[in-house]
């Protein structure tokens, strides 16, 4: 963003309220896209559990095959949880923050090809309980 000054009356003929409205509508698609840059640049893909680990301790959302079960997702967050705090020499604390994993969304079909993602086939295994998976998953950190 850079300061201009902007008369009352456009070369143009366009009134000041006219043109402050596409400045403000540029200024906000340049900002979203810069948004979109970044998060598209933290997610990244992991089909075990180590890399799954390495995505988020590196501060990503990690995409990964996944069952779809609820009790394998508890085991994940509890998992995920003991693992951050260990890594970071904590001791266990139900008052601190946990930095387990949680699943954020079943990303839409369109929004996996525009990420390179390939949905799961027959034989794509859990990343984390090693079943069949049948669902791409995006995870992020709780805090």
């Amino acid at each position: 963003g850079s300061k201009t000054t902007v008369p009352v009356m456009g070369e143009d003929g366009s009134d000041l309220a006219t043109r402050l409205k596409q400045m403000l509508e540029k200024a906000q698609a340049q900002m979203l896209a810069r948004a979109r840059e970044e998060r598209d640049g933290r997610v990244t893909t992991a089909t075990s559990w180590t890399d799954f680990m390495g995505g988020l301790q590196a501060g990503n959302m990690v995409i990964s095959p996944w069952c779809n079960d609820t009790e394998c997702e508890t085991r994940v967050k509890k998992r995920s949880g003991d693992e951050s705090r260990a890594a970071a020499g904590e001791e266990q604390d139900d008052r601190a923050l946990s930095g387990a994993a949680k699943t954020l969304c079943l990303p839409f079909e369109e929004e996996l090809e525009r990420l390179r993602v390939t949905e799961v086939c027959s034989d794509t295994k859990c990343f984390a309980c090693d079943v069949a998976a049948n669902v791409q998953c995006l995870w992020g950190r709780s805090y």
